[in-house]
């Protein structure tokens, strides 16, 4: 199942980089999710995001009251306009689903836009085309929440 994001920021593709790979960022963007528990790690371009979300009433049974997600954005080099390419995946630990993608940072919109493009895949037999059905909403919700804190984070920094 495809999971499309694209959100718009007033400010150049250089900030929005270093907002996308600041620490502070990404902890608010956690507890926007309301995340129980987190672990940040920032390497140059790469950020990893390790979070036990409240699960789903839906998926309770098959991973408990929180749901371990975890997430890993890589960004490219810049063009000479500031535009990066990246890859995007998501993972929820014991569970055969998958969220992969890629994700492009360019000038446009109010400054910047990043777009995600991604499909869910759940590898469950019977079920998993029902639990993409249900997950998706929550993985979609999860992108567009970060324009967000992206906007409350460059406001604070203005």
């Amino acid at each position: 199942m495809q999971i499309n994001s694209q959100q718009s920021y007033a400010a150049t593709p250089d900030q929005v980089f270093a907002m996308m790979t600041d620490e502070a960022y990404l902890a608010a963007c956690c507890d926007r999710f309301g995340a129980k528990e987190r672990t940040i790690e920032v390497n140059g371009s790469t950020t990893t995001v390790k979070m036990k979300l409240p699960a789903p009433a839906q998926v309770q049974k098959f991973v408990g009251a929180t749901m371990p997600l975890n997430q890993v954005i890589t960004w490219g080099e810049a063009t000479v306009d500031g535009t990066r390419s990246g890859t995007l995946q998501m993972s929820i630990d014991k569970m055969p689903v998958k969220v992969a993608g890629t994700a492009v940072m360019r000038p446009g919109g109010e400054g910047t836009e990043v777009v995600y493009t991604t499909e869910l895949d759940v590898k469950i037999p019977l079920v998993g085309k029902k639990l993409e059905a249900e997950a998706a909403p929550v993985a979609q919700r999860a992108l567009d929440a970060q324009q967000q804190v992206g906007r409350d984070y460059l406001a604070n920094k203005a």
